[in-house]
């Protein structure tokens, strides 16, 4: 007997009413935002980080930059798939609000005090 044989997990399975076609929807319509902010903020990001380090050392910036959001794009669904098989489904939500409200705060206060 395997580990999956002694694991029996029951999931209801909501009706087929025929709607099925108004969540893609929905998850298309959500995905036009996230794919313009997405495609905006890398090279923004990128730029930043270039404007920060010396010329000599952009390469090694850029690289760290990539392997970081490399790192951040295989570990978050990780977390966030245990997080919400632990503590349920809104709990991934709320921390990644928290989370991204604490980073805006720590960026307004860095980059609001260089602004000339």
């Amino acid at each position: 007997m395997t580990a999956l044989d002694e694991q029996k997990l029951h999931i209801d399975v909501p009706a087929d009413d025929g709607n099925s076609w108004l969540g893609w929807a929905w998850i298309f319509v959500a995905m036009i935002p996230v794919s313009i902010g997405g495609s905006v903020l890398s090279p923004a990001i990128n730029g930043a980080i270039t404007k920060r380090v010396a010329s000599a050392d952009t390469g090694a910036a850029l690289g760290m930059s990539a392997s970081m959001s490399s790192a951040a794009n295989a570990l978050t669904p990780i977390i966030g798939g245990a997080l919400f098989q632990w503590f349920g489904t809104t709990v991934p939500f709320l921390l990644t609000g928290l989370f991204t409200l604490l980073l805006l705060a720590l960026a307004m206060r860095r980059v609001g005090g260089q602004q000339k």
